[in-house]
């Protein structure tokens, strides 16, 4: 059985529908030689932060969902332009044994025009490595050698060889984490964001199953802006001899209007003069996993390690 690990990397786009409406994304991977992918152009009527829906299943399913789109202004101090981003990820594997050890979610923002100046990443949340679901785990390390011991008689050395052993015990702490940063252009300017899922190496039972994250933007101008995605993630190859693959065809990128109406669908309070105010730590969340009963989650670990 082939144990290596497959990663497999897709770009994603949304589409657009009402205001009301939440704009999605999603990828799925299927066996090799069968139709896989995700094809997604925008919708010649209705362009601008659509909604998009996910069109294959497959062993593996990536989604994920625009919550909030809030265009206004940074602070009443400043004289920049802003906006608030609230998005939804869900990974799942479809077939029971399945699981993703590894995930990670980019995003570039960059102007629709060459006259304009692109937009640039003020705050992001989760920013920096979140630790959840801590498991301590005993370990025994062990050295060992040998001692030579003895003497020489008339040029011939005699003796004996003697082993030893040394053994530590000791605890570690594993856990699954979320790392996130802001990502930077050839001139230093922060233009993208990248979050970054990792499976407890101790448990192995898959990255988060659910991630809402935020954006805050800050712009020059009311200048249209856009933004591509991209999910690169790693199939667990032990439990499968499928050789995944995606969508080769490009996608169209996200394109947002400041001109448009907020979509607010947790519906946040804030204020539209002061969008630098909106607590980002407080809409982040994750899950491990969920059940009929109750879903683990984690707004900020303990185990928070700077930014």
């Amino acid at each position: 059985m082939d144990n290596t690990l497959v990663q497999v990397t897709e770009e994603l786009t949304t589409d657009d529908e009402d205001n009301e409406q939440t704009t999605s994304f999603g990828i799925h991977t299927e066996k090799a030689g069968e139709e896989s992918g995700y094809h997604t152009r925008n919708d010649p009527k209705a362009p601008e932060q659509r909604r998009t829906i996910t069109a294959y299943h497959g062993s593996v399913d990536v989604q994920g969902e625009s919550l909030a789109i809030i265009h206004g202004e940074l602070s009443p101090e400043s004289e920049l332009y802003a906006t608030l981003l609230v998005f939804e990820f869900r990974f799942d594997g479809v077939k029971w044994k399945n699981r993703i050890p590894w995930v990670q979610i980019s995003l570039e923002f960059r102007s629709s025009t060459l006259e304009a100046a692109g937009p640039v990443v003020h705050a992001i949340s989760p920013q920096g490595t979140y630790s959840l679901c801590p498991v301590d785990q005993d370990e025994a390390c062990q050295r060992e050698g040998q001692i030579q011991a003895g003497a020489e008689q008339m040029g011939v050395s005699m003796g004996a060889s003697y082993g030893w052993s040394k053994t530590t015990n000791r605890t570690t702490t594993n856990s699954t984490k979320i790392k996130g940063f802001k990502t930077c252009d050839v001139y230093g300017n922060s233009t993208g964001v990248s979050w970054t899922l990792e499976e407890n190496q101790a448990t192995k039972t898959g990255v988060p199953t659910y991630l809402r994250t935020a954006v805050c933007l800050e712009r020059q101008q009311e200048s249209k802006f856009e933004a591509n995605v991209k999910v690169e993630y790693v199939i667990d190859g032990k439990s499968w001899k499928e050789r995944f693959f995606g969508a080769t065809d490009p996608n169209d990128p996200i394109l947002y209007n400041p001109k448009r109406a907020p979509t607010n669908m947790l519906q946040l309070v804030y204020d539209i003069d002061d969008l630098e105010s909106v607590q980002l730590e407080e809409i982040f969340d994750a899950s491990i996993h969920t059940t009929l009963q109750n879903r683990v989650k984690a707004h900020a670990s303990p185990n928070y390690k700077g930014d």
